[in-house]
């Protein structure tokens, strides 16, 4: 077991974590728990359908019946927009945190480049295999999902277009800013201020999450040891859409912010349950996992049609039923091409490209 836990923590865990011999547990943790989160929220959306989810606001909760207060009150429980605003800041502050450990520079733009393409391509690549096979899609379609041009076979992949944008523009910034806080915190609002014209477009609208994680070890450690901000954050992070309507610009930069406070507490105070067995291993598996759930629920679809028409049962079994399928393949995904890709990516030196130049 020693063994197995050690390739845990030395694995990229999530879209646009880097590998790193500083790990912290804790961010796996939650890492695992967003995905999770994730997961359960398209249970629970398959069911209820995409319009409570768009919809879905305390001040409506009067007008309706008791079976659709219930339903709309599930969408909220698993909230997929903040679990993946949770992934955002997450990427963005370990990646910043690589970049100050590494002092990386110009010099170390293609081994960057290199590292997230292994980081993110190999299971993209795989995973689109099955839904390519389910849909009959043509080969120009599978190669465009393969590439993250299109996510028509792979919904989830929407995030993985956003992750490579913001992958390039957090390093963007930091060869800009090298780490000054008030150069990070003018590109924090200089990306703020294009949301409102350019939110249409939708790496621009969760932009600010990235640098919102960068700004994480520009905040001084005793904030960040504050209970009252962890919970803050929490009720934040789950309450703005209960207040907003979803996909709302504002409403993402508020759970973006409350995502960072999360993420910068959970850090400091490093919470026991988020070191457990279980939460590292849920983050272990979580890119992987992440990616082939909705073949879990493709698969589990005509079983629960067919054994109830009760939504809330068929809640509870496309959970269990997806879940079952999707957490030993995603172990599968993590070991046999997650793990070797990351072992076998390349290490652009610059030393090597100047000698070579040199020659």
């Amino acid at each position: 077991m020693a063994e197995t836990t050690g390739n845990y923590r030395a694995a990229r865990l999530a879209p646009g974590v880097p590998t790193s011999t500083d790990r912290i547990e804790v961010l796996d943790g939650i890492r695992g728990l967003a995905a999770l989160s994730v997961a359960l929220s398209h249970c629970v959306l398959n069911v209820v359908g995409l319009k409570l989810w768009v919809d879905a606001r305390i001040f409506d909760l009067w007008d309706l019946s008791a079976d659709q207060v219930i339903k709309r009150l599930l969408v909220h429980i698993f909230p997929s927009t903040a679990a993946v605003l949770i992934f955002f800041v997450l990427s963005g502050h370990v990646l910043w945190r690589s970049f100050v450990r590494k002092k990386l520079s110009a010099g170390d733009t293609l081994d960057y480049v290199c590292a997230r393409v292994f980081r993110l391509f190999p299971l993209v690549i795989v995973t689109v295999l099955p839904f390519a096979y389910l849909d009959n899609a043509s080969w120009k379609e599978v190669l465009a999902n393969m590439l993250l041009l299109s996510n028509s076979l792979n919904g989830v992949l929407w995030s993985l277009q956003v992750e490579i944008v913001g992958s390039a523009v957090i390093f963007a910034i930091w060869l800009w800013s090298r780490g000054e806080r008030f150069r990070l915190l003018g590109c924090l609002f200089g990306l703020a201020s294009l949301v409102p014209i350019f939110g249409h477009v939708t790496a621009v609208m969760y932009l600010p999450a990235f640098v919102l994680g960068a700004s994480i070890s520009a905040v001084p450690g005793r904030i960040w040891r504050s209970r009252w901000l962890l919970y803050s954050g929490l009720a934040v992070l789950l309450g703005t859409p209960l207040l907003l309507p979803q996909g709302l610009n504002v409403s993402n930069f508020f759970v973006a912010i409350a995502a960072m406070a999360i993420v910068g507490c959970v850090e400091a105070q490093r919470p026991r349950f988020l070191q457990s067995r279980a939460a590292n291993f849920l983050g272990a598996i979580s890119y992987p996992f992440y990616l082939v759930h909705p073949v879990g629920m493709l698969l589990a679809d005509p079983f629960v049609g067919a054994v109830t028409h009760n939504s809330f049962l068929q809640i509870v079994l496309f959970a269990i039923i997806s879940l079952t399928l999707t957490i030993p393949l995603a172990w599968l995904l993590h070991v046999t091409i997650e793990m070797p890709a990351l072992r076998l990516r390349p290490r652009i030196r610059r030393e090597m490209l100047l000698s070579r130049l040199r020659a």
